[in-house]
Parts: structure tokens; C-alpha cells; sequence
């Protein structure tokens, strides 16, 4: 069975204490929610989770959404951003099947980067590596009512607020309905 690829990169640094984590967290059980009441996203939808403060770290790696467990994160340090978006197309290159001659593969993996602040590092290397093709879709999510919604404007077009956002918002990017094999 081919699968859809989720890649969740949360942000966990030193800044996202108080309202923004207490956002982030909402917004990833309300998508997890989501995923885990459609037939369709229980049988195809693979999750994968990475952090990012000093360090980007996969704390869980390609998992199905019906046994997915989330993990608790604990803010500290600044936001390698950068780093994140590495290990994120490694993990791509390990985790994705690719298609071949006499099979589909997976489908092109889906991103949602959750942060509320600027970067501490250079992101547009890792982003290059994305947009050459290995990605379908990079969703920024403004974690916490203070966040500027600017920087992550630079990742991608496709911006939400986590305050504002309901599992209404995350089904208009994960079209597991209009995907056939």
C-alpha cells in the first residue's frame, strides 16, 4: 500500500515557552484527531516528528497515524531551523519510497513546520533540498498569537495561525480523498 508521508517539525526552543507550546500541542492533537477519524488517512497517513532547538532531533520516526504516540517536549535553546529542514531531507531520502518501473511508491510527503519565531541558523539549504521535488507541501504554523507571520512566509506560502486553526484547516492539505492509486 502506498503511503503519505507527514513530516512534523516542531519547534521546541527556549522561546516557545508558555502560550506558543501549549499552541503547538493543541494544534497537533487536533490534526492527529483529524487524521485518526478518516478510514482513509488511518490506512495510508505515516507521521513523523522532529524537534528543533539547539539541536534538530527525530523523536519519532515514520510511524502510522493509528499507532502514533506524541511525545512531551521540554523548550530550551534557539531555533535551528536550518538543521531541522537537513535532517528532515535525509530522513526523506531514508524513509520515502520512491516510484519505480513496476511500482508507485509513496506519495510526495507533506510538511508541517510549527515555530513562532525567526530561525537562529541559514534555512534556505535545506529548503532547496525541499523544493527540488521531494516534497508535495510545506505548511508554516504561527505558534502563539505574538508570532509574526513574516519569517515563515519565507518557507512557504501556505501560512496558518495554530490559534485560529481547526481540523477543518489541516484536511484542506492532506488530500488522501482525491488520491488514487
Amino acid at each position: 500500500m502506498r503511503r503519505l508521508p507527514v513530516y512534523l517539525l516542531l519547534d521546541v526552543s527556549g522561546s516557545m515557552r508558555g502560550e506558543p507550546i501549549i499552541s503547538m500541542k493543541t494544534g497537533v492533537q487536533v490534526f492527529l484527531s483529524c487524521l485518526k477519524r478518516n478510514q482513509s488517512a488511518r490506512e495510508t497517513v505515516f507521521v513523523s516528528i522532529i524537534t528543533f532547538g539547539d539541536h534538530a532531533k527525530e523523536v519519532v520516526p515514520l510511524t502510522s497515524v493509528q499507532d502514533l504516540s506524541v511525545p512531551e517536549f521540554e523548550p530550551h535553546g534557539c531555533t535551528m531551523l536550518g538543521e531541522a529542514l537537513e535532517l528532515l531531507a535525509r530522513s526523506i531520502d531514508e524513509d520515502v519510497v520512491p516510484p519505480s518501473a513496476g511500482e508507485k511508491g509513496d506519495w510526495k510527503p507533506i510538511v508541517f513546520i510549527v515555530t513562532d519565531g525567526e530561525p537562529c541558523d541559514d534555512v534556505r539549504h535545506g529548503l532547496d533540498d525541499l523544493r527540488r521535488g521531494c516534497v508535495d507541501t510545506i505548511i508554516a504554523c504561527a505558534a502563539g498569537q505574538d508570532t509574526s507571520l513574516e519569517p515563515l512566509r519565507i518557507l512557504t506560502d501556505d501560512v496558518i495561525r495554530l490559534d485560529t486553526a481547526g481540523s477543518h484547516t489541516f484536511e484542506s492539505f492532506l488530500r488522501w480523498n482525491d488520491i488514487s492509486d
